[in-house]
């Protein structure tokens, strides 16, 4: 016969195992209760609590999209005030607007008037090295935008460094093409031994052809005086592409002429993103800060949207001069133009008055 005691212990032990039980039980009845969840909200099923599920997720995607497009819209209305009350000629020193009261602070930079307003939700930064500093370019959308078929990527610009374009090419599953018209021919050699990536020995430029460098930059050319450029449409017929995902341009200064034809083309800009390294050159007086504010600007009525920037820290010398801007195109509604099936059906002409009153204003 048990003692008291023992029957007190008895029945404790029994407790602690039905409670045991109990909460092993709950656990399994959460972690199913959860799988049934998230299956039918991923799966569609037509169960009532997987609609409610799928209708927040939906709602919460929706909602994110409004807010992104309603901050855009307001940060971009308040950007276009400031930029109606200056005027270039307030340019004073370079691109930037000083202080009218004696002390020669610098007030604002070109750059100011165009924030990276667009919110990327899945922006991403590509190619950093783990030594140099002046690489590594910011995307948006890299697992999302990057892995549909048929991809491509052009880069113009590489001086022989490919950390970004071997990330792109482990990273995505796009087709990448480095244009670069300054390479000796064991640097270039480098290049075309990466595999997914085709080397061209040309650059970008506003007209096909030959361009001459007659200031500082041909130091940055290893010392080309000349070499062949041609256009982006004339690049993209020749090699067959009718969309190209992401352009990335790096090409000391030529770029300002580049961008001037395509904001004054009328024809779509087919591509998604632009990276982009803009470079003002005081000395050589071949960026004017009243043309590139027009460029700028014209850049913002194309509908890219800029969602970064980033001053380039390697020059710190010229951190205010070198600075990498990141854009990609978003439809009138606020989709982002991944195609030529997503470009506006209607002529851009009232876009392109804009921009070349703005041009000519230049």
């Amino acid at each position: 016969m048990q003692s008291p005691l023992q029957a007190r212990q008895q029945a404790q032990q029994s407790w602690k195992k039905k409670i045991l039980a109990g909460s092993a039980s709950l656990t399994a009845l959460c972690l199913i209760s959860a799988y049934l969840y998230y299956s039918r909200t991923s799966a569609g099923l037509s169960c009532q609590q997987g609609t409610h599920a799928g209708s927040r997720l939906r709602f919460g995607i929706e909602e994110q999209n409004r807010l992104i497009e309603a901050i855009y819209q307001e940060t971009q209305a308040g950007q276009n005030e400031q930029l109606a009350m200056i005027k270039p000629e307030e340019f004073t020193q370079g691109i930037a607007i000083m202080s009218q009261d004696g002390n020669n602070y610098k007030l604002k930079y070109i750059w100011d008037y165009f924030l990276p307003a667009y919110n990327c939700p899945l922006k991403e930064k590509i190619g950093i090295d783990p030594i140099l500093g002046d690489n590594g370019k910011w995307l948006c959308g890299v697992r999302t935008l990057l892995q549909k078929p048929g991809c491509v990527v052009y880069s113009f610009g590489s001086n022989g460094e490919t950390t970004f374009e071997q990330d792109i090419v482990k990273k995505s599953r796009c087709a990448v093409h480095v244009f670069d018209p300054t390479l000796d021919e064991a640097t270039a050699a480098q290049v075309m031994a990466i595999k997914g990536v085709t080397f061209h020995p040309y650059g970008l430029g506003a007209l096909d052809g030959v361009i001459e460098l007659t200031d500082s930059r041909s130091s940055m050319s290893r010392g080309l005086p000349s070499f062949e450029v041609k256009t982006l449409s004339t690049i993209m017929r020749e090699l067959g592409h009718k969309w190209v995902d992401v352009l990335k341009i790096d090409i000391e200064g030529n770029e300002w002429p580049v961008l001037e034809q395509m904001v004054t083309d009328k024809r779509p800009l087919m591509f998604t993103q632009m990276q982009i390294e803009y470079h003002y050159y005081h000395q050589t007086n071949i960026t004017v800060p009243r043309q590139m504010l027009s460029v700028l600007k014209g850049l913002s009525a194309r509908d890219l949207r800029v969602f970064n920037v980033e001053p380039n820290y390697w020059w710190h010398n010229y951190g205010q001069e070198f600075i990498e801007f990141a854009y990609i195109q978003v439809s009138k509604d606020g989709n982002w133009v991944t195609g030529p099936e997503m470009l506006p059906k209607k002529p851009l002409g009232a876009a392109q008055s804009y921009i070349r009153r703005l041009l000519s204003e230049a």
